[in-house]
């Protein structure tokens, strides 16, 4: 099933969308930090486009790729840190970056005294 284009999700929506049953869902929440839904002041669970993203990788990993959890979480663990490597190769590979940074520090400290 398709994402729609929408802000939040409902749990019920999710498991349409992914297959994965509710209560895998919530069992997959106190697994994975990743998946956080905010919770709406009637305490349901909103889940957002990236977190349906999520859910699927995990379920492909778990049921295609036959990871175990603990093998998933290393697995996230991993993009999580390969992404960061490549911002900061990223980041400082760009000869404006210094520059750039000095002009954002500049403008917070005119914000700064505009504030005082």
């Amino acid at each position: 099933m398709e994402l729609e284009d929408k802000k939040f999700y409902s749990i019920g929506e999710v498991e349409r969308i992914t297959g994965v049953k509710s209560h895998v869902l919530r069992y997959w929440e106190s697994k994975f930090r990743l998946i956080r839904p905010a919770r709406r002041t009637t305490g349901h669970r909103k889940y957002t486009q990236e977190d349906v993203l999520k859910i699927k990788k995990i379920k492909d990993l778990l049921s295609v790729k036959g990871y175990t959890i603990s093998g998933a979480k290393k697995y996230f663990i991993e993009q999580n840190k390969r992404s960061r490597q490549q911002t900061t190769l990223d980041f400082g590979q760009n000869p404006d970056s210094g520059e750039f940074l000095r002009k954002i520090i500049k403008e917070l400290e005119s914000i700064t005294e505009i504030l005082k």
